[in-house]
C-alpha cells in the first residue's frame, strides 16, 4: 500500500493473523510491542491514515520502536488539539523512564499514532513511538537486553476497551 492509504480497521482474528515479521507491511494499530518500524517521522504526533508501515528487524537501520499503547477516555469527541495533547503526555509518561535506561537516549523522540475524529469513539487507541532525532537512524533496540517494560494496556487488534476503564490521576492518562 502506498503512503496515506488507509488500512482496513482492525478487528477480530483476521488482524491478530496478520504477519509481524520483518518485510512485512501493518497497520500501526496491529503493531507488536517492540517491533521496529521505518517511514515515520520525528514529529510528536501522526494521524493513524497515515498508519501503515513496514516492519523491520531492530538489528537493522530503522526509524522506530513500538513502545507503549493505551486508550484515551471514552466519550465525545474532544477535538483534535486535545487528543494530540493527551496522547502526547501519554506517551511521554509510558516512554522517559524507557529513555532513561536507554544507551541511545539523547537521539530519541516520542511519537504518538492518534485516533482521527471519524473513528471515534470506536477507536480511541494511541500507540507511542521512540523515534530517532536527526539523520542517524537507530540500530537496535531502544532498551538492550529486554531492560525495558514497553507498556500495553490493550491487546493487539483492540481498538476500544474490552472492559471498563478507569481514568488516572493525570489527565488522558488510561488504567485498568
Amino acid at each position: 500500500p502506498g503512503a496515506g492509504a488507509r488500512a482496513p480497521a482492525s478487528s477480530g482474528p483476521a488482524s491478530a493473523e496478520r504477519s509481524q515479521e520483518p518485510g512485512a507491511v501493518t497497520y500501526i494499530d496491529d503493531v507488536r510491542l517492540g517491533t521496529c518500524v521505518n517511514e515515520v517521522s520525528d514529529s510528536a504526533t501522526s494521524d493513524k491514515n497515515s498508519g501503515i508501515l513496514p516492519l523491520v528487524s531492530c538489528s537493522a537501520p530503522h526509524d522506530g520502536e513500538v513502545l507503549a499503547r493505551f486508550l484515551l477516555p471514552p466519550g465525545i469527541w474532544p477535538g483534535e488539539a486535545r487528543v494530540r495533547e493527551m496522547a502526547v503526555q501519554g506517551c511521554r509518561g509510558r516512554l522517559e523512564p524507557l529513555f532513561e535506561r536507554s544507551p541511545v537516549k539523547d537521539r530519541l523522540a516520542t511519537l504518538a499514532f492518534v485516533p482521527l475524529r471519524e473513528e471515534w469513539p470506536d477507536d480511541r487507541l494511541v500507540v507511542c513511538l521512540a523515534v530517532h532525532r536527526g539523520v542517524a537512524p537507530l540500530v537496535g533496540p531502544v532498551v538492550p537486553g529486554g531492560a525495558g517494560s514497553p507498556q500495553d494496556t490493550v491487546p493487539p487488534g483492540t481498538r476500544t476497551a474490552p472492559a471498563p476503564v478507569v481514568a488516572g490521576a493525570e489527565a488522558g492518562w488510561i488504567s485498568r
